[in-house]
């Protein structure tokens, strides 16, 4: 029941702070730190290209790697719930 509701309020986070017409983002300022860009979504800022990472890419793969490893913080079903509801919020938007 707990990953039901962590998954609902993680999509819904998800769904206000990173949405691309969403208007609580638009506010939001960028954290950047040198070439680093952590807000909204992860970008490495090289020479020539830009990485590009969202949310939900790397939501999916700690959620991934966290289950057959059993990693305390990441083996609990309310973390699991916030990491699956994160990424079905970012399969949904394109």
């Amino acid at each position: 029941m707990i990953e039901l509701f962590t998954s609902a309020t993680a999509f819904i986070f998800f769904e206000l702070f990173t949405h691309p017409k969403s208007n609580i983002r638009k506010k939001m300022p960028m954290f950047k730190i040198k070439r680093l860009e952590l807000y909204p979504c992860l970008r490495l800022h090289l020479q020539t290209k830009v990485i590009h990472i969202h949310h939900w890419i790397y939501w999916s793969a700690v959620l991934l790697i966290s289950i057959p490893t059993h990693y305390r913080l990441l083996d609990s079903a309310a973390v699991q719930g916030f990491m699956l509801g994160s990424a079905i919020q970012g399969f949904q938007i394109g």
